[in-house]
């Protein structure tokens, strides 16, 4: 369905003032609101642990042994 088709086809059912249809259109949007929020999350991720693993290799990072003697100091 064209993008000018929908629009149309869904301003006709939100003028219908149908309940159960505008819970659904709801429901949808806030799937798909949550969809993009997880693919931000992941991206992040992603980017945070290319960082990690770029700095690792540069050998950029302390063991968890050497900071905890760094701790005791």
């Amino acid at each position: 369905m064209q993008k000018a088709t929908l629009k149309k086809r869904v301003h006709e059912l939100i003028d219908a003032n149908d309940d159960e249809i505008i819970s659904a259109i709801y429901i949808l949007l806030q799937v798909n609101n949550v969809e993009n929020i997880r693919k931000e999350s992941i991206e992040k991720y992603n980017d945070e642990l290319d960082n990690a693993e770029a700095a690792i290799d540069k050998g950029q990072f302390i063991t968890h042994e050497d900071l905890k003697k760094e701790v005791k100091k």
